[in-house]
């Protein structure tokens, strides 16, 4: 009686744990945006991304080890198994800011980023603007 209860609660303890480990991604991801308001400011973000693009005149994915030594580190732990990852956008038109693509995801969960850009950068229809040149977007 005594070893099956124990067998039981160490079965119970390890579904949980597999549990946990398996929908942390998913929880995380699903609180993004107010995870990321909590770990760095829209001023943090710009001033950084603004940095970035002064030193990077092509389009192109940085390592967040490429990124800089103001990149705003607790952005790391935001969702930290499905990113961050690092773009910059460089449009062929150059009447248009260039920009910087922060985002998280994977093919199941889709991708949540930042567009980030100096003031006059404007962010897509689909995102929502944290201030000017700083927008979140859901896909």
């Amino acid at each position: 009686m005594k070893v099956s209860s124990i067998v039981t609660s160490i079965l119970l303890v390890g579904f949980g744990g597999c549990v946990y480990v398996s929908c942390k991604p998913v929880w995380d991801f699903d609180r993004l945006e107010s995870r990321a308001r909590k770990a760095v400011t829209a001023t943090d973000l710009q001033t950084w991304a603004t940095n970035l693009l002064s030193h990077y005149t092509n389009a192109g994915s940085l390592r967040v080890s490429e990124a800089g030594k103001d990149f705003p580190k607790r952005l790391l732990g935001v969702a930290p198994q499905l990113g961050p990852s690092i773009y910059i956008s460089v449009p062929d038109d150059t009447n248009y800011p260039s920009c910087v693509q922060v985002f998280w995801g994977s093919g199941f969960l889709g991708h949540k980023d930042f567009l980030i850009g100096p003031t006059n950068f404007v962010g897509s229809r689909s995102s929502h603007e944290w201030q000017r040149g700083v927008y979140f977007r859901e896909k």
